[in-house]
């Protein structure tokens, strides 16, 4: 529902590409708002992942600082899919249409980002937050008055945040059965612990689905 509301909105569409490569990669915001082009191979369709970008204070003032990964094991490469490939595709074509490559300013003495703001600066966390509450927002005040149309209840859109974004990615792929040593590695858990989590929980929901089907032949 998010994807379809923003792909083809003149407001929001321009936050398609993130939003979609975020769903696609499970990378932290930190990660893909630092991600450089030399890092992305589309030969052999896979991304490298060995930064990510901060905004820290720096001589009494804030500004933008490559900084390494969470942890040891966020070093790693995640295999681009088909939607992965088409987050980074649009988004060089958005920032075609809208001049942005000509406006890049270096962040920490180098160029290159893939996700840019309308300035030319690097993607902010917080403001891209306030920017997925603002579609959530658009989504459900249009859904409302097209459900009152329809005479249906409204399927509104829940709270998502950049973390939801990345957390939604991790539980598709343990719904669809990955090993989960392969997915600690995609996500860059450095405890698995942290992975078991979503598989425990993928796994109650599914009993609990499993029991529900009782209903119908008890």
């Amino acid at each position: 529902m998010l994807l379809e509301f923003i792909e083809d909105d003149d407001t929001w569409c321009v936050h398609y590409p993130l939003i979609l490569f975020l769903l696609s990669t499970g990378l932290r915001i930190s990660e893909a708002i630092g991600l450089t082009a030399d890092r992305i191979d589309m030969k052999n369709n896979v991304v490298h992942i060995d930064r990510q970008l901060v905004y820290r204070t720096s001589e009494g003032s804030y500004c933008y600082r490559f900084a390494p990964t969470k942890s040891n094991s966020g070093k790693r490469d995640i295999p681009l899919t088909e939607n992965a490939k088409k987050a980074l595709i649009r988004q060089k074509e958005l920032d075609l249409i809208l001049g942005r490559r000509g406006k890049e300013q270096k962040v920490d003495g180098e160029k290159g980002l893939v996700f840019l703001t309308r300035n030319g600066t690097p993607m902010n966390n917080r403001n891209f937050g306030k920017a997925l509450d603002g579609i959530v927002k658009a989504y459900n005040k249009m859904e409302i008055v097209r459900s009152e149309k329809e005479h249906r209840e409204p399927e509104l859109l829940p709270h998502i945040s950049p973390h939801i974004l990345r957390h939604t990615f991790c539980t598709r792929c343990a719904e669809s059965g990955m090993d989960v040593k392969v997915l600690q590695t995609i996500m860059g858990h450095s405890n698995i612990a942290v992975t078991m989590e979503v598989y425990n929980h993928v796994d109650e929901v599914r009993v609990q689905s499993e029991m529900k089907k009782l209903e119908n032949v008890m």
